[in-house]
């Protein structure tokens, strides 16, 4: 189990993932995703990990040639009330509960989660469904959506 994060890390303990996250830009709707399967991207013109307002967007990979399996390889698993962490790059820890798992088409991807204001939440994207070996791609994006919890001081 997580007790503490270093600065810009995600952790799921019940899904042992713990990752590095980086800011990403957002071109066409479409979150850049780290090069590195092990990092996870954030949306660095959504809303802040502490903030009030808006949806925190993160994205990663499920796996990569190459490279193995990627930080939210076991995303699909999470459970209803899963305790999600996230760091900011202060330290300052956001506690976040999963309450809901959705898959989408790639194409069909939800535009609200591209929200830097509105409710306080957290998506977490990547890839899931059938995989086309003939594009290398998956055909859909699996969803978490999280609400807050609280706020804790930076940890170390």
């Amino acid at each position: 189990m997580v007790d503490s994060l270093g600065p810009d890390e995600l952790a799921i303990p019940s899904l042992d993932i713990n990752a590095p996250v980086y800011p990403e830009a957002i071109s066409n709707f479409s979150l850049e995703i780290p090069g590195d399967v092990k990092d996870v991207g954030i949306w660095n013109d959504g809303g802040q990990v502490a903030g009030a307002d808006g949806t925190v967007l993160l994205a990663g990979h499920i796996n990569w040639y190459n490279q193995g399996n990627g930080a939210l390889y076991n995303l699909a698993n999470i459970q209803p009330g899963a305790k999600i962490l996230l760091s900011d790059a202060t330290g300052q820890v956001t506690t976040w509960r999963a309450v809901s798992l959705q898959a989408y088409p790639k194409t069909q991807l939800p535009q609200g989660i591209f929200a830097p204001i509105g409710p306080r939440r957290l998506a977490i994207v990547t890839c899931g469904g059938a995989f086309d070996p003939q594009t290398g791609h998956y055909a859909d994006n699996v969803v978490v959506m999280a609400t807050p919890v609280g706020t804790s001081g930076a940890s170390g």
